[in-house]
Parts: structure tokens; C-alpha cells; sequence
């Protein structure tokens, strides 16, 4: 009697260990790009941080990062890692909120790739370019024309939803050029009278990475959102630390060249901060925006930026704490 007394109380201890642990991982789900945009979050997969801290996390891939920040508007995704322009141009809907600041990337991501008889930016009047619309890569574009001091009308435009469909018709008569990026670099020097007449470092401006989440998800996830955020810490200290393997688990997912991704990586300065020069680019975007009628009415980035979480979750990231 005795032994099945201490056998039903190991069963019924078996049962509540294994309830509890799994009643410990709470989901959410990121947004990726379809390139090197979420790392982080395929580190923190890949290498068990996201389990270390509890987190039952969802990687979903979209093409670009401003389909990312859709996707958290529309309820597919909590959070997303988007580049400045893509972010600012949603955040009218006050649904997002800026957590954090998670790469830092050196000017040279956009390309620009020109058929042969344009030599120089005076050459681009007249000219059709592609645009990859809602991106930074837009914003480029019209910044480039702008530090040359060519009217954004004197230029025309064909706008596109994918990279590939930009690298497919650039030298077809379709287009003259774009500002093209990642693999698509790679891919558009492949096409005979194209080459590459400068980087985004000729645009004059220093893009930053952030990541986003629902303000909904937020308010309701406060503890689980600082758990999130000190696991992307760690994934972001491991790529650091283990850039080539970072990059193999990268390569591996997107189904990319290891070598490209990791020039890729090398550039991007990981990170998870937010300072006060990161408010101040973003707040100098959003007066362009609104000049150039982007966006309908002025925005203040403050107003959308929660460090709170990051701040909880190690202070001495926190320069600026809204």
C-alpha cells in the first residue's frame, strides 16, 4: 500500500512539473526580413535564449521590414526589427512602439546601380529609377536627388514591392536604375552595361535599426517584454562574439551565400540601446518626411518610444529614458 501511495504522488508530481513547464513559456512572435533584418531573433532561436528565459517564440519572414511593421498592425506578428524610414512612415496609427534601438549599420548598405551612360547624378534627370516603396530605400533615393541638388520631379519613378522584381527589369528599358542592396548587389552586376556608381553614404544620412512591438501586446506582456528583450541582449552578445557562426545560422534559414551574409553582418554594429542621437535621427527624418509630404502631420518620435522594458532589463543601456 505503501508503494503505491509513493507511486501515485511521483505520478502526480510528474504531471505538475510538466504542466508547469510548459505553463512557463509564453509566446510571441517576431518578424524577420527576408535578408539579415532579425539576427537577433534567429540567434536567440537557434542557440536556446529565447527558451533560457521562458519565451515559446515564432519567427515569421517577410519580404522587407515595412512589411514587418505591417504585420504587427494587421495582428500577425508582436514584434519586428524595421530601418528608420519604414517605421516612421506607420507610426500615425499609434499602434507601435519603439523599444529599442538594435543594429547601427555603416553607410554602404544601398547601392546604387545605373545602366552605362549614367556616370554621375546629373545624369539621373530624365531618368526612371525604382523605388522599393515604403522603405528606406525610398527615402535614399529622394535624398540623394536632394544633396545633389536635382528636383525630386525632374525624375521619374517605378515603384515595387520586392528587390528581385527591382533587379529583374534594371538595364530592360523598364528602368535606368535603383538603389539596390543585400544579395541584390550581387545579382545586379550580373546584367551587362550596370554598374555601381556610389553607396548610401553619398545620401548624407546614417540609418538605424529598431525593434518595434504592438503597443497592445506591451501593455499587457510588461514582464514578458523584459524577458524578451534581455534574451535578444545575450543574442546580441553572442553575434558579437561568434559573428561567422551567427552568419552560418543566418545563411542556413534565408537559403543565402554564407560569405554575403556575413560581409552583411560585419557591418551592422548589433546592438540594444537607445540614446539620445538615435531620437534626434529620428525626429530629423520625421521633419523631412513631413516636408516632403510623406507623412500628413508632425510627428515627435518621444512619443512613440518606450525604454521602460530595456531599462528594466539593464539600465546602463538607457541614455535617453522615455
Amino acid at each position: 500500500m505503501k508503494s503505491l501511495k509513493l507511486l501515485t504522488i511521483s505520478l502526480i508530481l510528474v504531471v505538475l512539473v510538466g504542466w508547469n513547464s510548459s505553463a512557463l513559456a509564453v509566446e510571441a512572435r517576431f518578424g524577420v526580413d527576408s535578408f539579415i533584418l532579425g539576427a537577433q531573433m534567429r540567434a536567440a532561436m537557434e542557440e536556446g535564449i529565447f527558451e533560457k528565459y521562458g519565451i515559446e517564440a515564432k519567427i515569421l519572414t517577410f519580404s522587407y521590414g515595412v512589411h514587418t511593421v505591417d504585420a504587427i498592425l494587421t495582428g500577425q506578428t508582436d514584434f519586428g526589427v524595421c530601418m528608420d524610414f519604414a517605421m516612421l512612415t506607420r507610426l500615425v496609427t499609434d499602434q507601435l512602439v519603439i523599444l529599442a534601438t538594435i543594429i547601427e549599420p555603416e553607410p554602404g548598405w544601398h547601392k546604387l546601380a545605373v545602366t552605362a551612360d549614367i556616370q554621375g547624378p546629373e545624369d539621373l534627370v530624365g531618368k526612371k529609377l525604382g523605388l522599393a516603396t515604403g522603405t528606406l530605400q525610398e527615402y535614399v533615393t529622394y535624398k540623394y536627388l536632394e544633396v545633389n541638388g536635382i528636383p525630386k520631379d525632374d525624375v521619374n519613378y517605378l515603384r515595387f514591392t520586392a528587390l528581385y522584381d527591382i533587379v529583374a527589369v534594371i538595364g530592360t528599358g523598364d528602368i535606368d536604375g535603383a538603389w539596390v542592396w543585400g544579395q541584390g548587389v550581387e545579382e545586379v552586376l550580373k546584367t551587362e552595361g550596370i554598374h555601381i556608381l556610389c553607396d548610401d553614404g553619398a545620401a548624407g544620412h546614417r540609418s538605424y535599426g529598431f525593434l518595434i512591438a504592438s503597443v497592445d501586446f506591451v501593455r499587457a506582456n510588461r514582464e514578458l517584454t523584459v524577458s524578451i528583450i534581455k534574451a535578444l541582449t545575450e543574442a546580441t552578445g553572442w553575434i558579437n562574439n561568434n559573428m561567422e557562426e551567427a552568419a552560418e545560422i543566418v545563411a542556413e534559414q534565408i537559403g543565402a551565400p554564407e560569405k554575403v551574409i556575413l560581409t552583411e553582418m560585419e557591418r551592422e554594429n548589433y546592438c540594444l540601446k537607445f540614446g539620445r542621437d538615435h531620437a534626434d535621427s529620428l525626429n530629423t527624418l520625421l521633419s523631412w518626411m513631413y516636408e516632403a509630404e510623406i507623412i500628413e502631420k508632425h510627428l515627435e518620435a518621444e512619443h512613440y518610444i518606450n525604454t521602460s522594458p530595456l531599462w528594466m532589463s539593464d539600465p546602463e543601456r538607457v541614455e535617453l529614458h522615455l
